[in-house]
């Protein structure tokens, strides 16, 4: 499980190890450890569990191997640069070959144009 935790002071990505039991319950295997190093948030898996990637001031990039023991690699900045105190939303496929992150035109706000009746128009 990835997750982000304030407890050194700042947010940081942490990885946690835990198994189910058979009644269904989680149970911690006490396996912890610190990922990113300098800030990070909105931790996510890539669909085969080996890469993590988290958002720092860049998305960054972090190899992952699970077993037989587990072993994080150096984070990697890649191409998007967040603005400081941003909330832009960003994703991306589950092979992680491609990231989706929206950018603004301008400062300005956009005009945009809402259609009425717009089933009427099917009709024709």
């Amino acid at each position: 499980m990835a997750y982000s935790s304030d407890e050194s002071g700042q947010f940081e990505i942490y990885v946690r190890s835990f198994s189910m039991n058979p009644a269904g319950t989680a149970v911690d295997l006490g396996g912890k450890w610190q990922i990113s190093d300098g800030g990070g948030g909105l931790p996510h898996w890539r669909g085969d569990g080996r890469e993590l990637y988290y958002r720092g001031a860049r998305l960054m990039a972090v190899e992952i191997a699970p077993n037989p023991v587990f072993r994080a690699g150096k984070p990697q900045p890649l191409g998007f640069v967040f603005p400081p105190d941003s909330v832009t939303p960003w994703d991306f496929v589950a092979d992680g070959s491609r990231f989706l992150s929206t950018a603004a035109k301008s400062d300005k706000p956009e005009p945009y144009t809402v259609v009425l009746n717009w089933q009427a128009g099917l009709k024709k």
